[in-house]
This record gives C-alpha cells, structure tokens and sequence, in this order.
C-alpha cells in the first residue's frame, strides 16, 4: 500500500463483520489485508460463514482467523477456507475474554508453552495454507515473551502481528513498547515478517512507528478505524506529497462519505436482522467508537444511545450530520 508497508484491518468480534467490511471497501477501500472475527467450528454456523463467503466478500485481502487450541479442528477449517479459495488463514493468540482463556485458547494459549508448540509443530507440519499469528506478548509477566518467540522462530509463520500488551493488560494501558522493541530486535533478523498492533488511531501514529521500526512488515489497526474510519485512507493519500497526514476529523466532503458509509452498514444490518432492537444494538456498539469522528463525542454518543427504536435512531442521526455539515461550512 506504501511503498513496503502494508497496512491491516484488525479483526473485532461483533463489531468489524462483513457488512462494515464491504461498507468500508466501498467507501474508502485503503487496507491491505481485512481480517475477519475469529472461526472456532470445522462446522461453521451462518455468522461464521458469512465472514468468509466470498460472495459476500468480493475484494481482495481478506484473511479469515482461526480460534482454537486443538490441531485437528484448525486442520479442518483450514481445509474448509483452502477450498473457499483462501491460501493464508491466522491463528489467534491474542483474544483475552475470560470465557476463551479459560479455555486455553487465544491468549490463554499464551500461558502454556507445553501446549502450544505441539500444536504449532503439527498445524505447521500439515497445514496446507500458509499460517500467520496474532498474538500478545504474554500473560500475565513480560518476561514470558521470550520464550514464546523462540517457539514461533521455529515455525514459517507467514507474518507475526504483535499486540504488544498482556492478557492481563486486556486493552487498558499504554502500549509496552519496551518489549516490542526487543521483539523488533529478534524477528527482523529472522526473516519473519512483523506487524505491530495497537493504538494506531491517526495517521501520525503510522508515521512515528514505521520510523522508528523501518524494518517492519506493515502496521493493523481497529478502534482507530472504528472512531475515524477515513483516517488510513487520507493517510494513504498524502503519504507521497507532505509529512503531514490527517488526524480523520471529517470536513465537508469526509462527513458526506462517512453518512454513505454509515448508511450502508445501517441498511446491511436491516436487511439480515430480525425486528428492531438488535439492529439497534448493533449501531449503538458502532456509534460508541464512531462519535469520535466528531467535535463533542461524548454529546454524540449519549445522545444516540438514548434512542428506543429506529425512527428515532434515523432522526437522530440526521440531525448530527446537518449540525456537522453546517458547521464545517463555515
């Protein structure tokens, strides 16, 4: 996407689904790679499979992601994604909901080495698609880290996407950059391809960690997209003219876009929903992240989740992009 960089949609459940995919690709396509909300079944339900359809996901870059902690069930939806017409999938390490940890899976994984090198030394043996991770940098200590590398230098991982916090940490806190650091140190020199996730909101914050680590594969991102979802794109834009990027704050022509983009996962979500309330649910999750693209987000988001049915959500929503619209044309 920029010159040897590539640039990531991160994968969150219930949030970034393929309707907000195929809006996003619509209406501002600048990702290299989307990935979908983890898999956990070789016996797919319809959410799961609708993630990877590809008849619901015509663009290119999608990389479905597996959830599990047993080689034949990741081998069977391997299997199933390989004759989709998918050649990458990617392991989560990464997930820290208590009901998938207590579970050894994601990054509860993480916190049994005994258990995840047999599992990567046979997914890696017979797999036939190449295999990326993404994973924390530990549970509970950073010291655990590296160990862990040693174990995954051992594999040909496709790409290794570090979020550089600890189960422990789940999403609170300042990113350990410390331990990327020592990361970035090891597995460039590796050969492995390294991405790095975690708080990249604005198109300054791709700037500063690409210079710092010019070695990397690319970047992901996804509460950033989620608050400003023109930011990546504007970024991409300037990135051959001037130093300077956006931040994703919509003037005029941003916030028509943005209403676009909001009306087709609006209306996706109408045409596969039963009634109004989980429609509603699901849009009120959205606008929790997407106020931030305006001036008084914490105004925005209160005054979108006071609604109680959809023709008051409609209204509500037209009414904050006149008063966005108005404003920026002045």
């Amino acid at each position: 996407m920029i010159s040897d960089y590539r640039i990531s949609l991160a994968p969150m459940e219930g949030i970034i689904t393929y309707i907000f995919r195929r809006a996003y690709v619509k209406h501002y396509g600048s990702m290299d790679n989307y990935y979908t909300p983890f898999i956990t079944s070789p016996v797919p339900s319809r959410r799961e499979f609708n993630e990877t359809d590809p008849l619901l996901n015509d663009y290119k870059g999608l990389i479905p992601q597996i959830l599990t902690n047993k080689s034949d069930t990741f081998l069977a939806i391997a299997k199933q994604l390989k004759s989709l017409g998918y050649d990458t999938v990617n392991l989560n390490l990464g997930c820290p909901s208590g009901t998938v940890v207590s579970k050894h899976r994601g990054s509860g994984l993480l916190r049994y080495p005994d258990e995840l090198l047999p599992f990567l030394d046979e997914i890696y043996k017979k797999a036939d698609v190449g295999i990326s991770i993404k994973t924390r940098i530990g549970f509970e200590d950073t010291t655990e880290f590296e160990g862990l590398l040693k174990i995954f230098m051992r594999f040909p991982v496709k790409e290794l996407i570090v979020h550089p916090r600890l189960r422990t940490d789940y999403y609170k806190g300042p990113v350990r950059m410390d331990v990327f650091k020592y990361c970035y140190d090891i597995i460039c020199d590796s050969g492995i391809p390294l991405c790095y996730n975690g708080d990249i909101q604005t198109g300054d914050d791709i700037t500063r960690v690409l210079r710092e680590y010019p070695k990397l594969n690319g970047v992901m991102t996804g509460r950033g997209i989620l608050m400003r979802p023109g930011f990546v794109r504007d970024y991409v834009s300037s990135y051959n003219n001037t130093d300077s990027v956006y931040d994703g704050k919509c003037g005029h022509a941003g916030l028509i876009t943005l209403r676009a983009f909001h009306d087709d996962i609006l209306n996706g979500y109408i045409e596969i929903m039963s009634g109004e309330k989980p429609v509603l649910f699901k849009m009120k999750e959205i606008w929790s992240f997407l106020g931030h693209s305006f001036t008084d987000p914490a105004g925005i988001i209160k005054s979108i989740h006071k609604t109680k049915n959809l023709l008051e959500y409609k209204l509500t929503v037209r009414q904050i992009f006149e008063n966005a619209l108005n404003r920026a044309a002045y």
